[in-house]
């Protein structure tokens, strides 16, 4: 039965119409807050002291930029002015300005009266003085602005001073730790007999790497030498001792044959080529010469032997070479003992470079940190120095000429906006949290109840009421009714049960002559109300007579609503016994739902429209909501809404 489909209670779903309304309707309460809080601001404004002059004096600062950002906190560097405004008001410069104009005054009540001001990135500071008497408003503005040039060259430059103090003692500190750090190498190189370590150091390194380069030259010399012996070596052992110096040779055919060229050459002297002489001569001279080629083998007529003399210059050699190879090693000997010695001497000169070092380290530092020193006491001397008329009075305050505005008439007005504006505050946020029932967009727009009638708060049933209610009575009479249509008639709290519903219902019926049955349901509370409720078995045999259009009857239920669960099969049952009736109309007037949270939603499924009514201003939307969702979807478009005793601005 649960349903969701329709209902929006929504805390933040407004209705702007409704506050419009909630304001018209406390309009007089709205006023009243209005009056009480301009009379504040009338009481405000009169209490308030009539004259008051104010004097104004002109303090300038001149900017010098003559230098450039650093560590140290320069106040013409990184100036702060909120800083500058708050030192004028000290209590130290009010107790001095006392005393200056002999005031009979606490410097808590000079401090309000004194009022500081500076424009947007302006160097003018203003110093306003505010107070009864015109001359001293003038005196106290001019003094206090003097005061304050005068005492904050001290304020201004505490922080420098105490770094400049700290500075001078460092300062001292570090030109001595330089002397020491300079006396300390002096010990050091005279102590180990050198007068520059670095040169000492550097001219054994240059040592070192003449004698390592002569020795790699001498290796170079003694593998050379190696080889030479050893090929020349081997070079010996294939040579002979003894060979053939010189030989002869002495052939006949040789002979012959040198004999007859000199003849050739004899008879050419006399005879030409053509000769026969020469031509026989030449043919023999051919013949001697291809007879000794074909010759192979040539003994020579003689042979002389004696000694090898490559053997003899190459042995030379060899001894030549092995007594350079001797004097090579020596050599390399001699060098690597001279690398050894520089070796260790270059290693005890770099352990003592290390103990150099340190003490050179420790002199730069103190070097360096002394400068740094000086430098910032530079620095800080010269801030000091140029901050001492960082202002001076620019414009003395005058007797002021007119007094300062005392705004009365904008305090009494500004009270009354805010008299009127929290009135009309307090009112919508109390409106806003009320969840009552006041208009018909509670249940029309919240709740999906498709017509919602509004009735008057009247002590009477009124002809504007009954017009009101003839628009939805008409909507639930129709002229051709078929069959017995059944009207519920119930409220959600006890509280907005109205009578006046169930008369106006049955009046209407009444008129248009339909036949109407009127049920009551109540439950057994004594013997009294005993005696004129039937059961339900009873019910359709004891009918009273109202007129001769409407019957009513008593539908008594002995368990209490508030627990009591009904038993559907026999309320149907019930409801189409009613409906066999010869009646136009069956109107039961059901109890409040809070009463009969399980009985309600029952007869509501079971009647043809449902009237749920309320009253304005009590009927809760959280107690409607839950009867909403216990009802199906479809019994929605049943409901029809009726808002009893509605104020007159909410219709």
């Amino acid at each position: 039965m649960n349903n969701h489909t329709k209902i929006k209670e929504n805390l933040f779903l407004i209705e702007p119409i409704r506050y419009i309304q909630v304001l018209r309707k406390n309009v007089w309460l709205i006023l009243f807050g209005m009056i009480i809080f301009t009379a504040m601001g009338v009481v405000i404004a009169t209490t308030k002291e009539s004259k008051s002059w104010s004097a104004i004096a002109k303090v300038i600062r001149y900017d010098k930029k003559i230098s450039i950002p650093s560590d140290v906190p320069y106040q013409f560097q990184d100036f702060n002015y909120e800083t500058a405004l708050e030192t004028i008001r000290t209590r130290a410069n009010l107790v001095e300005l006392i005393q200056d104009l002999n005031l009979t005054t606490t410097p808590e009540a000079l401090f309000s009266k004194f009022e500081i001001k500076r424009g947007r990135n302006s160097d003018i500071i203003e110093v306003i003085f505010t107070d009864s008497d015109k001359k001293l408003a003038a005196q106290a503005a001019n003094q206090l602005s003097h005061i304050f040039i005068k005492n904050f060259f001290i304020i201004q430059n505490a922080a420098i001073e105490k770094i400049s103090h700290y500075y001078e003692k460092s300062k001292q500190i570090k030109i001595k730790d330089l002397e020491k750090a300079k006396k300390d190498i002096s010990f050091f190189l005279s102590k180990n007999k050198l007068i520059s370590l670095e040169h000492e150091l550097q001219m054994k390194y240059d040592q070192l790497n003449i004698i390592q380069l002569q020795k790699l030259q001498n290796k170079t010399h003694i593998q050379a030498l190696k080889t030479t012996i050893q090929e020349t070596s081997i070079s010996l052992k294939k040579l002979p001792d003894d060979v053939k110096l010189r030989y002869a040779v002495r052939s006949a055919k040789k002979k012959f044959l040198e004999q007859k060229r000199k003849e050739l050459q004899t008879l050419k002297k006399k005879y030409t080529v053509s000769h026969p002489k020469i031509k026989s001569l030449v043919g023999e001279i051919t013949q001697i010469q291809k007879s000794i080629q074909k010759q192979k083998n040539v003994v020579p007529d003689e042979v002389t032997y004696g000694t090898n003399p490559l053997k003899s210059e190459m042995n030379i050699d060899l001894s030549k070479a092995k007594i350079a190879y001797a004097s090579a090693k020596n050599t390399d000997i001699s060098l690597e003992t001279q690398i050894q010695k520089l070796k260790n001497k270059i290693a005890n000169l770099s352990s003592l470079k290390k103990h150099f070092d340190q003490l050179s380290m420790h002199k730069e530092e103190a070097k360096d940190q002394l400068k740094i020193i000086s430098n910032r006491l530079y620095d800080l001397k010269m801030t000091i120095g140029s901050s001492k008329e960082d202002f001076k009075l620019f414009e003395k305050a005058q007797i002021p000429k007119y007094p300062k505005p005392s705004y009365k008439k904008i305090i009494v007005i500004m009270f009354s906006i805010l008299g009127l504006t929290l009135s009309i505050v307090i009112i919508l946020i109390r409106e806003f949290l009320n969840d009552s029932i006041k208009t018909k967009f509670d249940l029309a727009q919240r709740f999906g109840i498709g017509e919602v009638t509004q009735l008057a708060r009247d002590k009477v049933l009124s002809d504007k009421i009954k017009h009101s209610f003839s628009y939805l009575a008409n909507s639930l009479i129709t002229s051709n009714c078929i069959g017995t249509k059944i009207i519920s008639v119930g409220s959600d709290i006890p509280k907005a049960v109205n009578p006046n519903v169930i008369s106006l219902l049955l009046e209407q019926l009444n008129q248009q002559n339909k036949k109407t049955l009127h049920i009551e349901i109540t439950s057994i509370m004594d013997n009294e109300e005993h005696a004129k409720c039937m059961s339900i078995e009873k019910i359709l045999i004891n009918v009273s007579h109202i007129n001769d259009n409407i019957d009513k009857a008593y539908w008594c239920i002995k368990e209490d609503y508030s627990i009591y669960t009904p038993n559907v099969q026999q309320i149907n049952s019930l409801i189409l016994e009613l409906t066999k009736l010869r009646y136009d109309y069956i109107i039961i007037q059901v109890p409040p739902y809070s009463e009969a949270e399980h009985f309600v939603p029952v007869l509501l499924d079971l009647s043809d429209n449902f009237i749920l009514t309320t009253k304005f201003g009590v009927s809760s939307r959280k107690v409607i909501y839950q009867f909403m969702k216990q009802i199906k979807d479809e019994d929605i478009s049943k409901i029809k809404g009726v808002i009893n005793e509605t104020h007159r601005h909410f219709i």
